[in-house]
């Protein structure tokens, strides 16, 4: 899976700490991140705005068309967007299970892993914050489509541009 510059802004912009961390534990698990050639992404991203794109989408396409196969998106929306605009690289919907399967190798077994956090907790936070941190509720996640139109929303061009094309 290719990763790029505004996969990393927008997991910035999420919210919910455990979504960020699963998100960014995927990414670098499963992401490359492949050169190419930023001042033409950037133009093409400009083209794509001029059809109506939000900031980040067109961004989105400009990176998928320089660096992959694949547009992947879970906007049904955009993909629509992306066939009224005859738009060159295959677009597909992907659905979001909820999660993601890692290599067994790659962890420490989970009482162990659970036994170093609590030390851990314990030495930093001590018992009581501890307690409190392991037993916060899970606050409830904004669809991710929904998520990702509300943040694009409020970005701002120019500065979005710098930041992820340098």
């Amino acid at each position: 899976m290719v990763v790029s510059r505004v996969h990393i802004e927008e997991i910035k912009g999420i919210e919910d700490i455990r979504e960020r961390l699963e998100l960014l534990t995927m990414l670098n698990n499963l992401g490359v991140n492949p050169s190419c050639n930023l001042r033409k992404v950037r133009e093409r991203a400009e083209y794509f705005i001029s059809l109506k794109f939000g900031i980040a989408d067109a961004a989105h396409l400009a990176f998928a068309e320089a660096t992959a196969d694949v547009f992947i998106t879970c906007d049904d929306r955009l993909l629509k967007k992306c066939k009224r605009n005859n738009i060159t690289i295959q677009s597909v919907r992907v659905l979001y299970n909820g999660g993601f399967k890692m290599k067994k190798s790659q962890y420490i077994n989970e009482d162990q892993l659970i036994r170093k956090a609590v030390d851990i907790l314990m030495d930093k936070l001590g018992p009581v914050e501890t307690n409190r941190f392991l037993t916060l509720p899970a606050k409830k996640r904004i669809e991710s489509v929904k998520r990702h139109r509300l943040w694009q929303s409020k970005l701002d061009r120019d500065s979005f541009f710098k930041d992820g094309f340098g």
